[in-house]
């Protein structure tokens, strides 16, 4: 949706142009990636709902994450409603402000610590993997869930408070801290900015890294110790499997990081700069940054399921599980499977046939050539 002169009379062409081209980023960029979104992140839960990943501590804290996003992207909604579509708030906007950003807060930092836990997780499972049987069950991914959810609702509780909301009566486009708070105003904007960037991005970013290293160190000192299981209580076949689920395990949680890393900490740092910086900037270009990098964010949590796909065997077995087609499928190649187990036992039994018959041919030589040596 373009704006017109009519609906900014008092911005310049410059600013119009901004505003037009923030406006189309918000409305389009945003349908793209919320339906994408939504449909990647529900074939995602459905996936790690399945027996084979739920019963994995790391296919738990994949199943929060993938709610977790799809929590934000509902919240998102609103924006693309506001700045996109460009229809006016009617609802009772300090306390819209207050749900709104509580709950982007939330799913963000939230979202965030889960991809740590997953990080923890596996490297809990190549250093010990004795142990990792007994602390990384899903029971245990769980109680972790719990106590990163009461961890981050407590540290944003003060955005639902009356100190946070409109910044002044009337103002129903900008959420901020309440002027009538001076102390809170304080807070809001000279330390809020720098624990929000600690705890959504810089320690998340350096506890991933940390793990990643030790991960991949784990892995190149030995190969076997990477398998959470005794060894001597398993046959081959399920140390294949086990070994298995790991590495794939392993691919899901380097896929999911980097999306993080590429999406939310070049946008967070680039964020905490603008805002901390003297620079002047007009109402419509700060609009137009932040469409790009609202779009930049969304994007992670929107992908993950098609990255998922593309880069683990493992994810897409469990979800063409679901998919009706793929019943016709598994049906074609266990057929095909079966046809070649019964061919290649006909030729075998059909190459001993041909060995027992030469065998018994020769031995009839023998006897033969025997008695002829006897009657001369």
């Amino acid at each position: 949706m373009s704006a017109s002169k009519s609906y900014y009379p008092s911005f310049s062409p410059l600013d119009l142009y901004y505003l037009s081209v923030s406006s189309d980023i918000f409305q389009y960029g945003y349908i793209v990636f919320l339906i994408i979104g939504f449909i990647g992140n529900i074939c995602q839960i459905m996936t790690f709902l399945r027996k084979t990943m739920r019963n994995i501590s790391t296919g738990i804290l994949f199943l929060a994450l993938s709610v977790s996003n799809i929590i934000y992207l509902l919240v998102s909604i609103y924006v693309l409603m506001i700045y996109g579509f460009q229809i006016s708030d009617q609802s009772n906007y300090p306390k819209t402000c207050q749900f709104r950003h509580y709950m982007v807060y939330l799913s963000t930092n939230f979202s965030a610590w889960m991809l740590t836990l997953i990080s923890c997780d596996r490297w809990i499972r190549s250093q010990f993997p004795i142990k990792a049987q007994r602390f990384c069950t899903p029971r245990t991914a769980i109680y972790s869930i719990i106590i990163a959810l009461i961890f981050d609702c407590i540290l944003h509780i003060h955005i639902i408070t009356p100190m946070f909301g409109q910044t002044a009566p009337g103002v129903t486009t900008i959420c901020g801290a309440d002027n009538r708070y001076p102390i809170y105003s304080y807070f809001y904007t000279e330390i809020w900015p720098i624990i929000s960037l600690l705890t959504i991005t810089v320690i998340p970013a350096i506890c991933m890294l940390f793990f990643l290293i030790a991960i991949t160190i784990n892995v190149q000192a030995s190969r076997n110790r990477i398998i959470p299981i005794q060894q001597t209580n398993l046959n081959r076949h399920e140390q294949r499997r086990a070994r298995f689920l790991h590495r794939q395990m392993l691919i899901l949680m380097f896929v999911t990081l980097m999306v993080f890393f590429l999406t939310t900490f070049p946008v967070a740092l680039m964020r905490f700069i603008l805002s901390n910086s003297n620079i002047q900037q007009s109402f419509s270009f700060s609009l137009l940054l932040l469409s790009i990098l609202e779009v930049i964010t969304l994007s992670n949590y929107s992908l993950n399921f098609y990255l998922h796909c593309l880069t683990s065997k493992l994810f897409r077995k469990e979800f063409f599980k679901y998919i009706p087609c793929s019943i016709s499928i598994t049906f074609r190649q266990s057929n095909r499977a079966t046809n070649i187990g019964i061919t290649q036992q006909y030729f075998t039994h059909r190459q001993q046939g041909t060995v027992t018959q030469l065998m018994g041919h020769r031995s009839n030589t023998n006897e033969l050539g025997k008695n002829n040596t006897t009657n001369i």
